[in-house]
């Protein structure tokens, strides 16, 4: 799969298609590949607040990483945090692209405070 989510796990996190991304997890699809933005299925889940896919993503493996704290954080998905908050770098550790600390960046979007 090409264009721009480079596979269709990726394309299915995106648009929060659990059961799609169900079938394709036990089918074997790689939880680890990222697309052309360097985001994997677990940022995009991330990204969109899809808790029930960044559970399942989480139990096949795959890993969470500063990008996928910071997406929750940064569009204010509180409960996908929550699910991400025990795995990686913590919360204090993860800057933007602005540098901005991603828990500041979830107050000054006005998502947590």
């Amino acid at each position: 799969m090409g264009g721009k989510f480079h596979t269709a796990l990726i394309a299915a996190s995106a648009s929060a298609s659990l059961g799609t991304v169900k079938t394709l997890l036990d089918a074997g699809a790689d939880v680890s590949l990222s697309d052309k933005n360097g985001l994997t299925a677990l940022d995009h889940a991330s990204k969109r607040g899809a808790t029930e896919i960044v559970q399942v993503l989480l139990a096949y493996g795959a890993e969470s990483t500063p990008a996928s704290k910071r997406l929750a954080c940064r569009f204010g998905h509180r409960d996908a945090l929550t699910l991400l908050k025990d795995r990686g770098a913590p919360l204090d550790s993860i800057h933007d692209q602005e540098d901005i600390l991603a828990l500041d960046a979830a107050m000054r979007y006005s998502h947590f405070g």
